[in-house]
């Protein structure tokens, strides 16, 4: 009987604890080298898993560097959520590159940056901040489909009469 209790506790509990944390409803991305940013709202894009609790944009299963790797053009990604009063709110801000071979780097930004409270006040990362990471390649893919579909939708617009 205690562990159909337990079983039914932790039901009712985990939905209550995903919301407290906000679902994620957008993601931005302002990258240098586009005219304009770039909104994902798409359900890969917004999976919790991609979210700033999910963190499944960051492969922090390899090493870190604290020197930005040779690559792309920076994007700024921010995360906005909705708690349970609807409104929408930027939750999470770090950046990417995309670089050679697939996969991106993350910049998470450290003590003292931009970005740096807004961040620990909703994810802690400890010993992650201020370096380097390898995106998943999960997370590159979504990012480069989004921006491919910016370049296209740009240059369609460019050649219009």
């Amino acid at each position: 009987m205690k562990r159909w209790m337990l079983a039914a506790l932790v039901m009712l509990l985990t939905p209550a604890t995903l919301s407290a944390k906000g679902r994620t409803t957008k993601i931005v991305l302002t990258c240098q080298g586009l005219p304009g940013p770039v909104t994902m709202t798409d359900g890969d894009a917004l999976d919790f898993r991609f979210g700033p609790w999910g963190g499944g944009f960051l492969d922090s299963t390899a090493a870190s560097s604290s020197n930005r790797p040779a690559g792309g053009e920076i994007c700024e990604v921010d995360f906005y959520v909705t708690h349970g009063h609807n409104m929408e709110e930027l939750a999470y801000v770090l950046y990417y590159t995309a670089l050679d071979g697939g996969a991106g780097a993350i910049y998470l930004p450290g003590r003292g940056e931009p970005w740096y409270a807004l961040n620990t006040g909703a994810m802690l990362r400890t010993g992650r901040d201020g370096a380097w990471w390898p995106a998943t390649r999960e997370w590159s893919a979504i990012v480069r489909r989004a921006l491919s579909r910016a370049e296209h939708a740009e240059a369609a617009i460019q050649e219009r009469p």
